[in-house]
């Protein structure tokens, strides 16, 4: 019995996933306390871990921005056994690499830490301001989510410069994640 009272609050870890350039970093710079915040936010080389208090919940979170970049991306799944909820970032306004995103969003959902897990998923439709965006029902489509069974999944459009959008999908993935609990 005993240890030190640091054991009380279990530790909840997200795993922030998705393309290079789709906003991944800029969505958990926008979540941070306004002192907090860097004003040059830089792509993100294997990883980074940045403790966030998910908006409305009173859940705080390691969140660990994986870089999307073709050489880092299969540290990914390292991850995967570690994680208690995935948000995938797709860039909506990149119609060219839609079709890459999808096949890196397949592995992610075909993993057997993933599936058996039954880890929730939120799907964001980042830049939703670019001209040309792909809607969350758009993205959601050509990721084919409605076929996806064994994960809880959500999908939103978002804007992570002006944090238009995170909020609703930050509350359905901590709603996840106490229900789980």
């Amino acid at each position: 019995m005993g240890g030190s009272g640091s054991t009380s609050k279990p530790k909840t870890s997200l795993l922030i996933l998705g393309l290079d350039n789709s906003g991944k970093t800029t969505i958990i710079n926008s979540l941070l306390p306004q002192g907090q915040k860097d004003i040059d936010v830089v792509p993100t080389i294997g990883f980074a871990v940045q403790r966030i208090r998910i908006p409305g919940s009173g859940i705080t979170a390691s969140c660990i921005d994986m870089s999307g970049s073709s050489k880092y991306r299969d540290l990914w799944s390292k991850y995967f056994s570690e994680t208690d909820g995935i948000i995938f970032v797709v860039d909506g306004s990149d119609e060219l690499r839609l079709a890459v995103a999808k096949d890196e969003f397949d592995m992610i959902i075909s993993s057997p830490a993933i599936k058996t897990r039954k880890v929730p998923i939120l799907v964001l439709s980042n830049k939703k301001d670019v001209r040309g965006h792909k809607t969350a029902a758009e993205v959601s489509k050509i990721l084919e989510l409605t076929s996806l069974k064994t994960n809880n999944w959500n999908i939103c459009d978002s804007n992570a410069l002006s944090g238009d959008g995170l909020n609703e999908g930050f509350s359905w993935i901590s709603g996840q994640l106490k229900g789980k609990r």
